[in-house]
């Protein structure tokens, strides 16, 4: 949230809009209606009040009840393919490397492919009437979840575990509409995975207990029930574990932490905070940035981060660089040190690197042979001798 790792539920902005677990889901809500769920597998959906009806733009259209206008560009044309679609809703700014299309020619099935996963063993068991399904034909049409299935099913050449990924898709839109389907995995054989001190439920809470119950939407209880999931009695959902209630954490700004876990109390990194395991509630004390650090997030963890790298090098034969810039040979084969921390200062943490060169034919220096690192009363050893192995 705002980059920040967080665990949920989370209530924000004066309880507008929350974030939290719905089964496989996870599910941001805002007091305007909107919802956006999302099961970190592949599968999302955003929903929108009328209120918001042929006022709104993007990949997924205006919805104005008309499909044939979904696809327009920012100018009100329509778009010939989903390649010019996507080109034109791309969001600038994000440097991350990325393809607007197959980046070649895209996998299509054949339809040797095709009717084979047509069959009842793959994504046909979607319409299978009577099946594990039919229940749900009538309200969510199976169509393009057959026709998913199928594509994905010919991209990984029948992998079952992507099958099952495409089946629950179409299982969890029919919760959404109140259909419950208990039987589909084991005539599917997709059997699921839970973490300990927890059981599967085909209809079990949307909202269960956890850490923060105060985070939960008040009308909760009032959703229809999913698939999941459900800690045993006595446990409760935290980071996707299910733990004694009495392990839980503390609850500071909103936010729950960890017992144990430390964090910064305030956005300008003058106020470090840990939640205490004795008492379950976060103590916290002044301090501030050391010299030469700015506080900032990186990663999604707030923290007091060096406003620049001091860069040592060591390359070909023996040729070294110090962090000044000033190069120099030096070809002895002991064990050296090549940095740590002169005198123990109050807090920077004592470590030590240390470097060996080698002997080619037990003649002549050359190369790095063996780099040991010394931190936390851990000693790291990297060999030249012994690749791809850490002692």
């Amino acid at each position: 949230v705002n980059n920040h790792r967080t665990r949920l539920p989370i209530s924000l902005a004066q309880g507008k809009f929350q974030l939290q677990q719905k089964g496989s889901f996870v599910l941001i809500k805002t007091d305007f209606m909107l919802k956006v769920l999302y099961n970190w597998d592949g599968h999302l959906m955003v929903k929108i009040p009328s209120s918001y009806s042929g006022k709104v733009c993007g990949m997924c259209g205006n919805s104005n009840d008309d499909p044939q206008d979904d696809a327009l560009l920012p100018d009100g044309t329509l778009a010939q393919n989903a390649v010019v679609l996507g080109q034109v809703w791309k969001v600038l700014g994000d440097h991350r490397v990325c393809l607007d299309s197959c980046g070649g020619e895209c996998k299509r099935c054949s339809w040797r492919e095709t009717a084979k996963y047509n069959t009842e063993s793959y994504c046909g068991l979607l319409t299978q009437n009577p099946g594990p399904f039919r229940a749900c034909h009538d309200t969510v049409h199976t169509d393009i979840y057959l026709k998913n299935c199928i594509s994905d099913l010919c991209s990984y050449e029948g992998l079952h575990t992507v099958l099952c990924q495409a089946l629950n898709a179409y299982v969890e839109s029919c919760q959404e509409e109140g259909i419950v389907l208990p039987d589909w995995r084991t005539a599917a054989r997709c059997f699921p995975f839970c973490p300990a001190n927890s059981n599967h439920t085909s209809c079990g809470t949307a909202c269960p207990t956890t850490c923060n119950d105060a985070a939960v939407p008040s009308d909760c209880t009032s959703s229809p029930c999913v698939e999941g999931c459900r800690c045993t009695e006595g446990f409760v959902l935290d980071a996707g574990k299910c733990i004694p209630k009495s392990e839980c954490g503390c609850v500071f700004g909103d936010r729950l932490y960890g017992l144990g876990e430390e964090f910064w109390g305030d956005d300008g990194c003058t106020k470090r905070c840990v939640c205490e395991k004795e008492r379950g509630k976060a103590v916290c004390y002044q301090t501030s940035c050391r010299a030469k650090e700015e506080c900032g997030v990186k990663d999604g963890i707030r923290g007091c981060y060096p406003t620049s790298y001091g860069v040592c090098t060591a390359l070909g034969n023996t040729h070294y660089k110090s962090f000044d810039g000033r190069w120099f040979a030096f070809q002895g084969t002991c064990l050296y040190q090549l940095v740590g921390l002169c005198k123990k200062s109050t807090g920077l943490v004592d470590f030590q690197v240390l470097v060996q060169n080698g002997l080619v034919d037990g003649r002549s220096p050359s190369f790095i042979a063996l780099v040991r690192v010394k931190v936390y009363g851990n000693s790291i050893t990297i060999s030249r001798n012994d690749p791809n192995k850490i002692t």
